[in-house]
Parts: C-alpha cells; sequence; structure tokens
C-alpha cells in the first residue's frame, strides 16, 4: 500500500498528498477533530499523519491555542454569551485552563465563584445538570481528599467556604488562604473563616496549633487533679 494512500481506519481511501494538513491546521486554525470528520477518520489518524509530515501537534503550543481562541472568539463567548470556561474548553476541544490563562493574559477579569454561582442558575445551568439527574443530590459534597466541603457552580465543584467569605469580601486577592479558625473544614460560617496571605498561612498557623496543643495539656492536667 502507498504510504500516502491510507484507509485512516475508514473504508474510504484517502489520498493524502490532496490533503493540505498544515494549512488546515496552522493557517485554518482547525482542531484534528474538524479535520477529521469531514474526511472520515479518527483525529488520532489525523495526528499520524501529521506527524509523518513533521507537523507539531504539541498541546503545549501557546500559539496554537491562541490561533484556536482567537478564531473562536472566546473573550465574546465568555463575556456576551455567559459561557463558563469549562463549556468553551469543551466547544474547541481544549483544557478550560488553557482557556483560562488566554483570557487572563488577555485582560479579562473572571467570575469570581459567587458570580459563577449565579450566573448559573440564571442559564438554568444547575436545574439542567442537577435536579433532572437522576444521581442529583443537591449540589452539595465533601472531597474525600480535602475534607473540605464543595458546592456546584456552572465552573464544577467550588469550595464553600470560599464562596460564603468571598460573598462578604469580594475584594479578597485570589491568592490568599481562607482558613477555618476552629479548625473545623465543614464549618463555613462566615465568623469561623479568616483570609490571610499563604506565607502568613505558614507562620501562624502552626503558633496556633502549638497553642492549642499547650491549653489541651493544661487543661488535661487540670482534670487530673480535679
Amino acid at each position: 500500500m502507498s504510504k500516502n494512500v491510507w484507509r485512516g481506519g475508514t473504508n474510504t481511501k484517502i489520498d493524502w498528498t490532496k490533503v493540505d494538513l498544515r494549512k488546515l491546521y496552522q493557517e485554518d486554525g482547525l482542531t484534528l477533530r474538524e479535520i477529521a470528520e469531514p474526511l472520515g477518520v479518527t483525529p488520532g489518524a489525523i495526528s499520524y499523519r501529521m506527524w509523518l509530515q513533521g507537523i507539531s501537534t504539541s498541546k503545549n503550543s501557546t500559539y496554537r491555542f491562541r490561533q484556536i481562541l482567537n478564531k473562536a472568539n472566546a473573550k465574546e463567548l465568555y463575556l456576551v454569551d455567559k459561557l463558563s470556561l469549562k463549556e468553551i474548553g469543551d466547544k474547541l476541544g481544549i483544557s478550560y485552563g488553557i482557556v483560562r490563562y488566554y483570557l487572563i493574559s488577555g485582560g479579562v477579569t473572571l467570575r469570581n465563584p459567587v458570580e459563577a454561582l449565579r450566573l448559573a442558575f440564571e442559564r438554568k445551568i444547575i436545574q439542567q445538570k442537577g435536579p433532572l439527574n437522576a444521581h442529583w443530590k443537591g449540589g452539595k459534597t465533601t472531597s474525600g481528599k480535602s475534607g473540605y466541603t464543595l458546592i456546584w457552580t456552572e465552573d464544577g465543584y467550588v469550595f464553600e467556604h470560599w464562596l460564603v467569605w468571598e460573598k462578604a469580601h469580594p475584594e479578597t486577592p485570589k491568592n490568599w488562604i481562607i482558613h477555618h479558625i476552629n479548625g473545623v473544614k465543614t464549618d463555613n460560617r462566615l465568623e469561623n473563616l479568616i483570609a490571610m496571605p499563604m506565607s502568613e498561612h505558614r507562620l501562624i498557623i502552626p503558633k496556633l496549633q502549638q497553642r492549642i496543643r499547650e491549653l489541651e495539656k493544661e487543661l488535661s492536667s487540670q482534670c487530673g487533679k480535679m
């Protein structure tokens, strides 16, 4: 079989010498899936042919993803159409993390968790993906790894303590830590939360924990004398 005539996993032969993959991918900004579907092959088949032709499909290509996002007008999708980062990523076939980086680097202020939650209700995303789902549990769960309470929003689950804190203090820097004063991760009352920089959190919390241990020791000693 000729190297340039390959079935690509289907019953339709394709003469790859007549398919300008470099133009479709790099100039027109089409995704592998968008190139593959009209040809009746898989995205993997396109990736293989591009590899043979020396065309990079690296997922770390910032320029490549910027082409796709510019072509789709991702800023308009986010700001005007009110799509979430995940919805934009799913629509374009790239991760929502890349969409997030693109928007931030382009000067777009992202919605905070409270805004995302409100928008989700307005667009009925939660109703569509939540209560109508047979496994819906109210949009509230506990992370098995961290033990924190999670709340469902349009961008997926977010920490409840961040939602509570940001609603009262929307100006809080994104890179700060929201700490539970009493150490109970599911106690998300506003009066049990405090925000601080990561560096401060690392210095203060060990001291607080040490003081708690000292008080517990004192209490234990007093109880032993009674």
